[in-house]
Protein backbone atom coordinates (compact mmCIF):
# COMPACT_ATOMS: atom_id res chain seq x y z
CA UNK A 1 0.00 0.00 0.00
CA UNK A 2 1.43 3.54 -1.54
CA UNK A 3 2.13 5.99 1.81
CA UNK A 4 -0.26 9.23 -0.08
CA UNK A 5 -2.96 9.23 -2.67
CA UNK A 6 -3.65 11.56 -4.87
CA UNK A 7 -7.15 12.36 -6.53
CA UNK A 8 -7.72 13.67 -9.53
CA UNK A 9 -11.23 14.78 -10.41
CA UNK A 10 -11.40 15.01 -14.17
CA UNK A 11 -14.05 16.10 -16.97
CA UNK A 12 -13.41 17.27 -20.74
CA UNK A 13 -9.84 19.10 -19.83
CA UNK A 14 -7.41 17.27 -22.91
CA UNK A 15 -6.04 20.65 -23.27
CA UNK A 16 -4.53 20.99 -19.93
CA UNK A 17 -4.62 16.90 -18.54
CA UNK A 18 -1.56 15.77 -19.72
CA UNK A 19 0.64 18.67 -18.39
CA UNK A 20 -0.70 17.56 -15.27
CA UNK A 21 0.28 14.49 -15.46
CA UNK A 22 3.25 14.88 -16.59
CA UNK A 23 4.01 16.80 -13.64
CA UNK A 24 2.88 13.67 -11.26
CA UNK A 25 5.25 11.58 -13.36
CA UNK A 26 8.24 13.47 -12.30
CA UNK A 27 7.57 13.67 -8.61
CA UNK A 28 10.95 12.91 -6.66
CA UNK A 29 8.57 11.27 -4.10
CA UNK A 30 7.71 7.91 -5.96
CA UNK A 31 5.47 6.15 -2.50
CA UNK A 32 2.01 7.33 -4.25
CA UNK A 33 -1.02 5.92 -6.21
CA UNK A 34 -2.64 8.30 -8.29
CA UNK A 35 -6.81 7.90 -8.17
CA UNK A 36 -8.70 9.42 -11.32
CA UNK A 37 -11.77 9.76 -11.29
CA UNK A 38 -13.28 10.58 -14.95
CA UNK A 39 -16.87 12.00 -14.98
CA UNK A 40 -17.57 10.85 -18.69
CA UNK A 41 -15.50 13.14 -20.74
CA UNK A 42 -16.25 12.93 -24.44
CA UNK A 43 -13.03 14.57 -25.83
CA UNK A 44 -9.29 12.58 -25.60
CA UNK A 45 -8.88 13.11 -22.03
CA UNK A 46 -9.72 9.78 -21.38
CA UNK A 47 -7.42 8.37 -23.79
CA UNK A 48 -4.47 10.90 -22.58
CA UNK A 49 -4.95 8.99 -18.99
CA UNK A 50 -4.62 5.40 -20.38
CA UNK A 51 -1.49 5.89 -21.35
CA UNK A 52 -0.18 7.16 -18.13
CA UNK A 53 -1.66 4.54 -16.66
CA UNK A 54 -0.20 1.90 -18.62
CA UNK A 55 3.09 3.01 -17.68
CA UNK A 56 2.41 3.01 -13.95
CA UNK A 57 0.73 0.15 -11.95
CA UNK A 58 -0.19 2.57 -9.61
CA UNK A 59 -2.21 5.06 -11.37
CA UNK A 60 -5.84 3.98 -11.32
CA UNK A 61 -8.80 5.36 -13.40
CA UNK A 62 -12.19 4.82 -12.60
CA UNK A 63 -15.09 5.82 -15.44
CA UNK A 64 -18.33 6.82 -14.00
CA UNK A 65 -20.79 9.13 -15.89
CA UNK A 66 -22.07 12.55 -15.09
CA UNK A 67 -21.20 12.72 -11.51
CA UNK A 68 -20.58 16.10 -10.30
CA UNK A 69 -16.93 17.30 -8.48
CA UNK A 70 -17.99 17.11 -5.46
CA UNK A 71 -19.20 13.71 -5.46
CA UNK A 72 -15.70 12.51 -7.37
CA UNK A 73 -14.16 14.20 -4.43
CA UNK A 74 -16.38 12.23 -1.75
CA UNK A 75 -15.88 8.95 -3.87
CA UNK A 76 -11.88 9.41 -4.17
CA UNK A 77 -11.61 9.88 -0.35
CA UNK A 78 -13.68 6.71 -0.30
CA UNK A 79 -11.31 4.78 -3.24
CA UNK A 80 -8.34 6.09 -1.37
CA UNK A 81 -5.97 3.01 0.36
CA UNK A 82 -3.53 5.76 2.05
CA UNK A 83 -3.19 7.49 5.23
CA UNK A 84 -2.60 10.75 3.56
CA UNK A 85 -4.52 12.36 0.89
CA UNK A 86 -3.72 15.21 -1.71
CA UNK A 87 -6.22 16.45 -4.50
CA UNK A 88 -4.47 18.17 -8.00
CA UNK A 89 -7.33 19.06 -10.50
CA UNK A 90 -6.69 18.57 -13.82
CA UNK A 91 -5.99 21.37 -15.59
CA UNK A 92 -3.21 22.60 -13.07
CA UNK A 93 0.64 21.32 -12.46
CA UNK A 94 2.74 20.37 -9.87
CA UNK A 95 6.65 21.34 -8.91
CA UNK A 96 8.65 17.91 -9.38
CA UNK A 97 9.24 18.26 -5.30
CA UNK A 98 5.30 18.98 -4.72
CA UNK A 99 4.52 15.40 -3.04
CA UNK A 100 7.96 14.85 -1.40
CA UNK A 101 8.35 17.89 0.27
CA UNK A 102 4.75 17.90 1.86
CA UNK A 103 5.05 14.38 2.71
CA UNK A 104 8.13 14.89 4.82
CA UNK A 105 6.55 17.70 6.95
CA UNK A 106 3.12 16.23 7.28
CA UNK A 107 5.57 12.70 8.90
CA UNK A 108 8.31 15.29 10.76
CA UNK A 109 5.63 17.41 12.50
CA UNK A 110 3.08 14.58 12.67
CA UNK A 111 0.69 17.47 11.37
CA UNK A 112 -3.35 17.02 10.49
CA UNK A 113 -2.16 18.93 7.15
CA UNK A 114 0.38 21.12 5.26
CA UNK A 115 -0.22 23.91 3.58
CA UNK A 116 1.96 25.10 0.42
CA UNK A 117 2.40 28.25 -1.28
CA UNK A 118 1.55 28.60 -5.37
CA UNK A 119 2.11 30.28 -8.67
CA UNK A 120 -0.57 31.88 -11.03
CA UNK A 121 -0.37 30.07 -14.39
CA UNK A 122 -1.65 31.65 -17.08
CA UNK A 123 -1.90 29.08 -19.86
CA UNK A 124 -3.16 31.62 -22.95
CA UNK A 125 0.21 32.76 -21.90
CA UNK A 126 2.30 30.64 -20.96
CA UNK A 127 3.96 32.15 -17.83
CA UNK A 128 3.66 32.09 -13.82
CA UNK A 129 3.05 34.69 -11.52
CA UNK A 130 4.49 34.18 -7.86
CA UNK A 131 1.50 34.12 -5.56
CA UNK A 132 2.52 36.98 -3.18
CA UNK A 133 -0.71 37.85 -1.25
CA UNK A 134 -2.18 34.41 -0.05
CA UNK A 135 -0.10 33.21 3.11
CA UNK A 136 1.73 36.56 2.67
CA UNK A 137 3.48 37.04 6.24
CA UNK A 138 2.89 33.65 7.03
CA UNK A 139 6.17 31.97 7.86
CA UNK A 140 6.84 28.32 7.24
CA UNK A 141 5.96 26.30 10.33
CA UNK A 142 3.61 24.65 12.48
CA UNK A 143 0.32 26.78 13.78
CA UNK A 144 -2.82 25.44 15.84
CA UNK A 145 -5.51 26.11 13.90
CA UNK A 146 -7.16 28.61 16.32
CA UNK A 147 -4.26 30.59 15.71
CA UNK A 148 -5.48 30.75 11.67
CA UNK A 149 -8.98 29.82 11.81
CA UNK A 150 -10.13 33.18 11.09
CA UNK A 151 -7.67 33.74 8.28
CA UNK A 152 -9.18 31.01 6.32
CA UNK A 153 -12.66 31.80 7.33
CA UNK A 154 -11.95 35.23 5.62
CA UNK A 155 -10.42 33.79 2.78
CA UNK A 156 -7.38 36.13 1.74
CA UNK A 157 -3.95 35.37 3.52
CA UNK A 158 -4.93 31.55 3.96
CA UNK A 159 -7.07 30.35 1.11
CA UNK A 160 -10.05 27.37 1.27
CA UNK A 161 -8.64 25.82 -2.02
CA UNK A 162 -8.69 22.03 -1.86
CA UNK A 163 -5.32 21.57 -4.30
CA UNK A 164 -2.12 22.95 -2.77
CA UNK A 165 -2.58 20.91 0.54
CA UNK A 166 -1.93 17.31 2.11
CA UNK A 167 -3.95 16.27 4.54
CA UNK A 168 -4.41 12.53 6.82
CA UNK A 169 -7.46 11.16 4.99
CA UNK A 170 -9.26 10.22 8.49
CA UNK A 171 -9.72 14.43 9.17
CA UNK A 172 -12.60 14.06 6.36
CA UNK A 173 -14.23 11.16 8.29
CA UNK A 174 -13.82 12.13 12.04
CA UNK A 175 -14.98 16.17 10.42
CA UNK A 176 -18.03 14.65 8.65
CA UNK A 177 -16.49 17.03 5.93
CA UNK A 178 -18.59 15.89 2.73
CA UNK A 179 -18.79 18.01 -0.33
CA UNK A 180 -21.34 19.22 -1.79
CA UNK A 181 -22.37 19.50 -5.08
CA UNK A 182 -21.26 23.19 -5.74
CA UNK A 183 -19.14 25.06 -7.88
CA UNK A 184 -16.92 26.05 -3.89
CA UNK A 185 -17.15 22.81 -2.85
CA UNK A 186 -13.80 23.19 -1.00
CA UNK A 187 -15.06 26.84 0.53
CA UNK A 188 -18.08 25.13 1.91
CA UNK A 189 -16.19 22.30 3.67
CA UNK A 190 -12.53 23.60 4.93
CA UNK A 191 -13.74 24.77 7.53
CA UNK A 192 -14.39 21.82 9.10
CA UNK A 193 -11.23 20.47 7.99
CA UNK A 194 -9.40 23.60 9.60
CA UNK A 195 -11.84 23.41 12.66
CA UNK A 196 -10.64 19.61 13.43
CA UNK A 197 -7.16 20.13 12.92
CA UNK A 198 -4.68 20.45 15.96
CA UNK A 199 -1.59 20.82 14.12
CA UNK A 200 -1.26 22.58 10.49
CA UNK A 201 2.52 23.04 9.01
CA UNK A 202 2.26 26.34 6.35
CA UNK A 203 5.33 25.71 3.45
CA UNK A 204 5.54 28.98 2.29
CA UNK A 205 7.76 27.32 -1.09
CA UNK A 206 5.87 28.06 -4.28
CA UNK A 207 5.01 24.02 -5.01
CA UNK A 208 1.47 24.58 -6.78
CA UNK A 209 0.66 25.81 -10.18
CA UNK A 210 -2.81 27.31 -10.58
CA UNK A 211 -3.99 27.22 -13.75
CA UNK A 212 -6.25 30.87 -14.58
CA UNK A 213 -8.62 30.38 -17.22
CA UNK A 214 -12.09 31.18 -18.31
CA UNK A 215 -13.40 27.67 -18.21
CA UNK A 216 -12.43 26.56 -14.52
CA UNK A 217 -14.93 27.17 -12.11
CA UNK A 218 -13.02 29.86 -10.13
CA UNK A 219 -11.27 31.67 -12.81
CA UNK A 220 -14.33 31.68 -15.43
CA UNK A 221 -17.03 34.60 -15.77
CA UNK A 222 -19.35 35.20 -13.04
CA UNK A 223 -22.78 34.30 -13.44
CA UNK A 224 -25.77 34.17 -10.99
CA UNK A 225 -25.51 29.97 -10.70
CA UNK A 226 -21.96 30.42 -9.28
CA UNK A 227 -23.46 33.51 -6.78
CA UNK A 228 -25.57 31.52 -5.68
CA UNK A 229 -23.44 28.15 -5.18
CA UNK A 230 -21.18 30.76 -3.18
CA UNK A 231 -23.80 31.83 -1.34
CA UNK A 232 -24.67 28.30 -0.28
CA UNK A 233 -21.13 27.74 0.83
CA UNK A 234 -21.22 30.92 2.98
CA UNK A 235 -24.54 29.23 4.22
CA UNK A 236 -23.16 25.88 5.11
CA UNK A 237 -19.94 27.43 6.98
CA UNK A 238 -22.26 29.99 9.21
CA UNK A 239 -24.30 26.74 10.05
CA UNK A 240 -21.35 25.15 11.00
CA UNK A 241 -20.25 27.50 12.99
CA UNK A 242 -23.27 27.56 14.86
CA UNK A 243 -23.43 24.33 15.03
CA UNK A 244 -20.06 24.50 17.06
CA UNK A 245 -21.59 27.56 18.83
CA UNK A 246 -19.16 29.65 18.50
CA UNK A 247 -20.59 31.55 15.50
CA UNK A 248 -20.19 34.81 17.19
CA UNK A 249 -16.52 34.64 18.02
CA UNK A 250 -16.38 34.55 14.33
CA UNK A 251 -19.33 37.21 13.35
CA UNK A 252 -16.68 39.77 12.09
CA UNK A 253 -14.93 37.44 9.69
CA UNK A 254 -18.48 36.15 8.40
CA UNK A 255 -19.57 39.93 7.56
CA UNK A 256 -16.08 40.47 6.21
CA UNK A 257 -17.08 37.96 3.28
CA UNK A 258 -20.16 38.76 3.44
CA UNK A 259 -19.30 42.66 2.49
CA UNK A 260 -16.75 41.36 -0.01
CA UNK A 261 -18.94 39.34 -2.15
CA UNK A 262 -21.52 42.13 -1.78
CA UNK A 263 -19.33 44.13 -3.78
CA UNK A 264 -18.95 41.80 -6.79
CA UNK A 265 -22.70 41.45 -6.98
CA UNK A 266 -22.95 45.15 -6.93
CA UNK A 267 -20.46 44.93 -10.14
CA UNK A 268 -22.17 41.51 -11.70
CA UNK A 269 -25.67 43.34 -11.90
CA UNK A 270 -24.41 46.66 -12.90
CA UNK A 271 -23.22 45.47 -15.92
CA UNK A 272 -25.78 42.98 -16.40
CA UNK A 273 -27.96 46.30 -15.96
CA UNK A 274 -25.84 47.97 -18.85
CA UNK A 275 -25.73 45.39 -21.38
CA UNK A 276 -29.39 44.07 -20.71
CA UNK A 277 -31.41 47.57 -20.53
CA UNK A 278 -33.10 45.73 -17.98
CA UNK A 279 -32.94 47.85 -14.88
CA UNK A 280 -35.81 46.65 -12.81
CA UNK A 281 -35.13 43.21 -13.02
CA UNK A 282 -31.43 43.38 -12.22
CA UNK A 283 -32.20 45.45 -9.09
CA UNK A 284 -35.09 42.90 -7.90
CA UNK A 285 -32.51 39.85 -8.40
CA UNK A 286 -29.75 42.20 -6.89
CA UNK A 287 -32.07 42.73 -3.78
CA UNK A 288 -33.00 38.81 -3.72
CA UNK A 289 -29.11 37.44 -3.70
CA UNK A 290 -28.07 40.02 -1.12
CA UNK A 291 -30.94 39.26 1.27
CA UNK A 292 -29.66 35.33 0.57
CA UNK A 293 -25.98 36.39 1.92
CA UNK A 294 -27.46 38.15 4.67
CA UNK A 295 -30.27 36.13 6.07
Amino acid sequence: MQSLSVIVPVYNCEKYINKMLFSLSRQTFKDFEVIILDSGSTDSTTKIIKKYCCRFSNWHLFKLRNIKLGKLRNLGLILACSKYVSFIDADDYVEPEFLENLFKKICLHDADMVVCNYKFYFSKFKFCVPNIFHLFNMKSGIYDSEKIFKNLIMDVRLRSYLWNKIFKRDLFFESNAIFPDICYEDFAVMPKIFFFSDKIFIENKFLYNYNRHTGSCTGGRLNEDRIDDYITAVKTMENFLKVQKCFEKYKVQINFIRFRYSIRLVYFFSRQMLSKFDFLNNVNRFKIMLKKLYS
